[in-house]
């Protein structure tokens, strides 16, 4: 996996998940699907918390704290109003800085760097080769598969879709 098709992939799903979220207040963010599933503010906050996870390994620091991302791990609780969860603004905030981060990351790592060898214990998904690109485009698939639920999620809610 090469750096400049990380950067690009990044650039373009920050893009997605900025435009989705664009419009989305904090009491629309926790207003649960009528038909199950998670609320836009539990997507956004998995999402950020993930991105702890990818900026740990390009050598930086996540935005969110342990306790602030516990609302936000997978097979947690489904969230609803008036639960304790990070106000969708912060979440906003969190997600523009690091998504920039990331893509400076990406930037200025070498792809000697990508190429090392990284293997997460009890992670679910096991690679022939892991190397901490080929962990990287996995969150990265990750997050491409919850950006698209922040854009489903906005047409429950009744808004235009951002992307067209």
């Amino acid at each position: 996996m090469s750096k400049s098709t990380l950067v690009a992939g990044f650039g373009a799903s920050q893009h997605v998940t900025m435009s989705n979220l664009g419009g989305i207040n904090h009491e629309d963010s926790v207003s649960p699907p009528a038909e199950g599933g998670n609320c836009i503010n539990w997507v956004a906050g998995h999402i950020l918390a993930s991105r702890n996870s990818i900026l740990k390994l390009l050598g930086g620091r996540g935005f969110l704290s342990e306790e602030e991302c516990a609302p936000y791990q997978r097979g947690s609780k489904q969230l609803q109003p008036g639960d304790d969860c990070v106000p969708m603004d912060r979440l906003l905030d969190g997600l523009q800085q690091t998504g920039n981060e990331i893509i400076q990351r990406l930037q200025g790592i070498s792809e000697e760097e990508l190429d090392k060898e990284f293997e997460v214990p009890n992670f679910p998904v096991k690679f022939d080769e892991p190397t901490v690109a080929a962990h990287i485009f996995l969150l990265f698939y990750h997050e491409g598969y919850h950006t698209g639920q922040l854009g489903l999620g906005r047409r429950v809610l009744g808004k235009e879709a951002a992307i067209k």
